[in-house]
């Protein structure tokens, strides 16, 4: 099982939405950063700890586009969303193509 917290997909859509400049390509950069980690444990398991989506208004469908690739080249690989402040404003990720349970924030794993 893997761990990760405070992902916040959507955050640099968001942030250049509101005018702020950021950089490109932190989708790409955390969903390989993920692959390392999945490749190196071999985990079977891999549990978002909160704030999955940074804001409702990141998660379009350039967000998607990369997420759902990156989810079918994991399909082996249980995903559980643990809600977190922002993910209760953004809301769920779409639960069917992601096939990622989610948990109340104060939910227990173990």
């Amino acid at each position: 099982m893997v761990l990760v917290a405070d992902v916040h997909f959507g955050k640099a859509a968001t942030f250049r939405r509101a005018g702020q400049p950021v950089p490109h390509g932190t989708t790409a950069d955390n969903l390989a950063r993920l692959d390392v980690v999945l490749a190196a444990t071999g985990a079977d398991h891999l549990v978002f700890l909160g704030d999955f989506l940074h804001a409702r208004s990141g998660a379009a469908d350039a967000l998607w586009q990369q997420l759902l690739p990156w989810r079918q080249r994991h399909a082996r690989v249980a995903m559980t969303l643990v809600r977190g402040n922002h993910d209760l404003h953004a809301g769920d990720p779409p639960a069917a193509p992601l096939r990622a349970g989610s948990v109340r924030q104060s939910a227990c794993l173990l």
